[in-house]
């Protein structure tokens, strides 16, 4: 067998061994049974593993458009899907840190706490073993501002507090898939029509509530 042959062998037998060590991580956990989960099909999740942070992360600006899914919190750049461990590195202590998750699930209405400040997340399993919370990808990101937050910085730079109007909504990102009003609040509601999961909700103050003891609240969601 000539060098030319043995050569492209070779290669070839590197290149099939280099494939065969990628794989899932095994994360396996508890197999205890979670309450407030909801399981999704493959079709439905889409992957939403990833977590494409922006380079702009630490300096907490953002510039993306809606679709980005950034935001802003207490001085530094979330972009979801992101991962567990950007919340505790940057000083966020979870609720439940012994829950577990099983496979193709989330959970949802689940803290993180930095001194009085409480942010609510939803996390998602993608993979096909049951995980600790820890190991989860954090889907959902939502500031309700009676929880300490004073403002959250949003996609193309849009600074929301309890002063926002309806009208700097409407001017930044357009006219929403949904709007209802109550006596209090403005809800606009923006959604990816290829992907349900993917979705920005507001609730945003009407000026003569301000003082009322009702709060904005803002919510970002992507499982794609």
């Amino acid at each position: 067998m000539n060098r030319p042959i043995i050569a492209l062998l070779l290669a070839a037998a590197l290149t099939a061994g280099t494939a065969a060590s990628c794989g899932t991580k095994d994360n396996a956990g508890s197999s205890a049974e979670m309450p407030e989960v909801t399981s999704l099909t493959p079709e439905e999740s889409d992957g939403g593993a990833e977590d494409d942070s922006a380079s702009d992360d630490e300096a907490g600006e953002i510039t993306g458009e809606l679709s980005s899914d950034q935001i802003g919190v207490d001085g530094h750049v979330f972009t979801v899907p992101c991962a567990f461990s950007e919340w505790t590195d940057n000083g966020w202590e979870f609720a439940d840190p012994a829950g577990t998750l099983e496979p193709n699930h989330y959970v949802h209405v689940q803290r993180f706490k930095k001194e009085d400040k409480v942010i609510f997340v939803k996390i998602y399993n993608p993979t096909s073993e049951t995980i600790p919370y820890a190991d989860g990808v954090i889907t959902s990101v939502k500031v309700d501002f009676m929880y300490g937050i004073d403002s959250v910085v949003l996609p193309q730079g849009l600074t929301f507090d309890k002063n926002t109007e309806e009208e700097d909504v409407l001017a930044t990102y357009g006219t929403p898939y949904f709007r209802s009003e109550t006596e209090d609040t403005f809800h606009l509601y923006y959604q990816d029509q290829k992907n349900p999961y993917h979705n920005m909700d507001f609730y945003v103050m009407k000026p003569e509530s301000r003082d009322t003891g009702v709060y904005p609240c803002v919510e970002i969601e992507n499982f794609s």
